[in-house]
């Protein structure tokens, strides 16, 4: 194997989503973890949730964004490719990254080849299919009608209504997970007989990796209480934790 770039996995940081000392700190171990790992001609792949809220108007972005928005485009300047997979929280993306960031996003999942491998990447949410009140909510906002009723709020008021239902979710929503992984086995097993070598997902918040012979299932875990990414190297993946 002799590519000389690596494979780095992030999601779920949901800046802009707890207090200032809070924010102060995901975002300084941000910095600190792209600045020391990201080096030219490698990959980063955000699943989704970077931020707690993302709207795109015509003209405006959420400006608590900016901070994180300055480091990624500094990256790509440097010549690190990033890949953007939607959320639940920042699916109403609207051209921003690609057009000014120069981040190819996408609204649903991402299949690539790299290093002889090939990955499935979603951000994770909607596989529970007994949580018919998520999936109806999510079908909801993410009706194009509806994105559009929402873009005639002002935008203070929508950032306002946005950060207090996302609240709702997070707190709401996590405690569905523990026990509703095999949902996502059996996904992540179709997947491989398809002939995907890497399923891999945030959204749970719970870091894991299990083993399917010579395939894997990975969920990144998060960057607010874990503090986890993954890294693939073209030999191994690996979960790790940023002190």
């Amino acid at each position: 194997m002799d590519e000389n770039f690596r494979l780095f996995f992030i999601s779920d940081a949901h800046f802009g989503s707890e207090s200032e000392e809070k924010e102060k700190e995901k975002f300084e171990k941000f910095q600190k973890f792209l600045d020391s790992n990201l080096k030219e001609n490698d990959y980063l792949f955000i699943l989704g949730d970077l931020f707690d809220f993302w709207f795109e108007y015509r003209y405006l972005i959420p400006k608590d964004c900016f901070r994180v928005l300055n480091i990624l485009y500094n990256l790509v300047d440097k010549g690190i490719k990033i890949f953007y997979v939607s959320g639940n929280h920042d699916y109403w993306e609207n051209g921003f990254f690609g057009k000014e960031m120069g981040i190819e996003f996408f609204h649903d999942s991402l299949t690539i080849d790299l290093m002889s491998k090939r990955f499935y990447l979603h951000h994770g949410d909607g596989f529970i299919k007994k949580d018919k009140g998520y999936l109806l909510l999510r079908s909801i906002l993410r009706n194009k009608v509806n994105i559009w009723l929402y873009k005639l709020i002002h935008p203070d008021l929508s950032a306002f209504l946005a950060k207090y239902f996302s609240n709702f979710s997070r707190t709401n929503s996590k405690k569905k997970y523990y026990s509703s992984f095999e949902e996502y086995f059996q996904f992540a097993q179709e997947r491989f007989e398809e002939g995907i070598d890497f399923v891999i997902m945030g959204h749970t918040h719970i870091p894991i990796i299990k083993e399917f012979g010579d395939k894997f299932f990975i969920n990144i875990g998060d960057w607010m209480e874990n503090f986890t990414y993954g890294i693939y190297d073209g030999f191994q993946f690996r979960l790790e934790k940023w002190q």
